[in-house]
């Protein structure tokens, strides 16, 4: 397996254990607390519904992250779909959040950053998985 190659499994896989950690943390709210350090968290019903709805969504995507790194050339497109509207949307609530709510900005600060540097990491696999199927196509052309 070549060098781009593994990267590429590697966007798929750590792209999969951060849903993973987020679709943990929106099924169980006290860990949604503990990752954004909120004091006193106590959702009533229908806010926990809303949250853990989000925690089923998350798991879904992880499923899916983990489907496509099985053929990650061929699946590429599942990262740009992650990238956007996934860590996009979630890039937009951070700041929202950072800028007009919550007090604690060190801690989204530093959530936004992840966001940053995960968004840096599909946006080059994908490219890179890109580069993988072009290389494939001029070695075969009759495959075409």
């Amino acid at each position: 397996m070549t060098k781009k190659l593994k990267f590429i499994k590697f966007v798929y896989l750590f792209g999969a254990f951060i849903d993973l950690y987020f679709a943990i943390a929106l099924l169980f709210p006290p860990v949604w607390a503990a990752t954004f350090q909120i004091q006193n968290f106590q959702p009533d019903l229908s806010e926990r519904l809303a949250i853990m709805t989000g925690g089923c969504l998350m798991s879904g995507w992880t499923c899916l992250l983990i489907w496509a790194q099985k053929e990650p050339v061929q699946r590429r497109f599942i990262l740009i779909l992650t990238f956007c509207p996934v860590v996009t949307g979630f890039i937009c609530l951070v700041s929202y959040d950072l800028f007009f709510g919550t007090p604690e900005i060190w801690n989204l600060s530093f959530i936004l950053v992840k966001l940053l540097i995960l968004s840096f990491l599909l946006i080059t696999g994908f490219f890179t998985a890109t580069q993988i199927e072009k290389e494939n196509q001029n070695a075969n052309p009759n495959n075409n």
